[in-house]
């Protein structure tokens, strides 16, 4: 009898361990700020990385040419990019721009090499230089094609202005030659066709290669081949994808190292040898650890989706999906936090702990290297790693609408026991 009723109690066991756990994170505010904070500055980065602002920066600019060719590269900087054009006088002008790139006056600096609109004009390559910190390595490969992507429209223009005059050259002179053949056909009927039918097939051979060039487009001179890239899914935001790597990143550091303290705090309150010694079964303190870091997962998803979605990002979602997602999510991470605090003497190891493990499954993760470009032991480990785990299945849920199979929650299970087993050792 006695045995049911503590059973019958357990669910409002749960409930009060959990309250207490709320109340405690309510006041140990700065887990509260790092739990609820953390999400929301990492998307901002993230969004403001993805938006970055040009409006006001400052060229250094070299213009060695002077021309309304070279004012058009200078102009397509400022009208698409915002950039601001600072002149440089022609004495000493590159090491004054070096300087200004130097001091951080200037971004990064150009010049326009002598001869640049004539070179156009004849189809001859030229040059335009852009100089820049080499030392910073992202600037100096975002700059590149940065650059590249505000004079695309100007080098086509050259393009087509150069397609168009080579196609006109050689129709004039397929007329001119078109003349030459008749007057060729014109002598051969009166000095005999035998003696001239060698200059007319040659005639003939040369208006036939100026068909041809007739039809190059100088695309194809610049690039033979081009190559575009296609993705197999239908996602028209980046920020679709980008939410199904950073929640899973953002909560495994996070619960780890809550869950780590809050196992630590309660070791050195006694608070788990009461739990042993009280009717309240060891279970149900991990279960309320359970549900108590779902609520904290819960939130920085929602948190995360709600800046996402006011982005413009789109999802289908598998409504099932998601919550085993998220249930499978936060259970691993507060299973593994747990044991990480059941294995740390006080809060300073567990949170060193913390970091030990997330920083190399961030690595195996494949959100700075492709997992499937990694060496075959390492994929295979990396499978199975829960951060990489962790994003196949948020993309899975969010991306594609799979409901995930709740057999997925077997490591969850299996870290259960052990914490149960070390629970009741200790």
């Amino acid at each position: 009898m006695t045995y049911a009723k503590n059973i019958l109690n357990i669910p409002h066991k749960i409930t009060g361990l959990v309250k207490r756990d709320i109340a405690l994170l309510l006041k140990r505010k700065k887990y509260l700020y790092l739990a609820l904070a953390l999400p929301i500055i990492l998307s901002l980065i993230y969004i403001s990385s993805m938006n970055p602002q040009f409006a006001g920066k400052s060229i250094a600019v070299c213009d060695f040419d002077n021309t309304h060719e070279s004012e058009q590269i200078l102009t397509a900087l400022t009208d698409i990019e915002g950039f601001k054009i600072n002149r440089l006088d022609a004495d000493k002008c590159e090491e004054e721009l070096i300087s200004k790139i130097k001091s951080g006056e200037c971004v990064f600096g150009m010049a326009i090499e002598k001869g640049f609109s004539e070179n156009t004009r004849n189809f001859k390559r030229t040059y335009i230089y852009i100089y820049h910190d080499n030392t910073n390595i992202a600037f100096s490969n975002f700059l590149g094609w940065k650059i590249d992507a505000a004079l695309i429209n100007y080098k086509r223009e050259i393009l087509d202005r150069a397609n168009n005059e080579i196609k006109a050259n050689t129709r004039s002179m397929k007329d001119d030659l078109g003349i030459a053949i008749t007057f060729v056909d014109i002598a051969g009927k009166n000095i005999g066709s035998a003696s001239i039918e060698p200059l007319r097939q040659r005639l003939k051979g040369i208006d036939t290669s100026l068909a041809t060039i007739s039809k190059v487009d100088t695309d194809f001179l610049i690039n033979p081949i081009m190559t575009q890239k296609k993705g197999i899914y239908t996602i028209q935001n980046p920020e679709d994808v980008i939410i199904t790597y950073l929640f899973p990143i953002v909560a495994f550091f996070i619960i780890l190292m809550l869950a780590g303290t809050s196992i630590i705090y309660d070791k050195k309150t006694n608070f788990i040898t009461r739990i042993k010694a009280s009717t309240t079964p060891l279970w149900a303190y991990i279960l309320s650890k359970l549900v108590f870091f779902f609520i904290i997962t819960l939130s920085q998803f929602a948190i995360l989706f709600a800046l996402f979605a006011a982005r413009g990002a789109a999802f289908n979602i598998s409504p099932s999906g998601l919550l085993i997602a998220l249930l499978l999510i936060s259970f691993t991470d507060t299973i593994i936090g747990m044991l990480i605090g059941l294995l740390s003497d006080n809060e300073g190891i567990a949170v060193l702990f913390a970091l030990i493990l997330a920083l190399p499954l961030m690595f195996l993760s494949g959100i700075f290297v492709p997992v499937e470009f990694m060496p075959g032991f390492v994929q295979a480990l990396a499978w199975v790693l829960p951060i990489n785990t962790h994003i196949t299945i948020m993309k899975e849920v969010l991306l594609f609408g799979t409901a995930i199979p709740l057999g997925v929650f077997y490591s969850s299970a299996i870290g259960f026991v052990v914490v149960y087993a070390l629970l009741a050792k200790k």
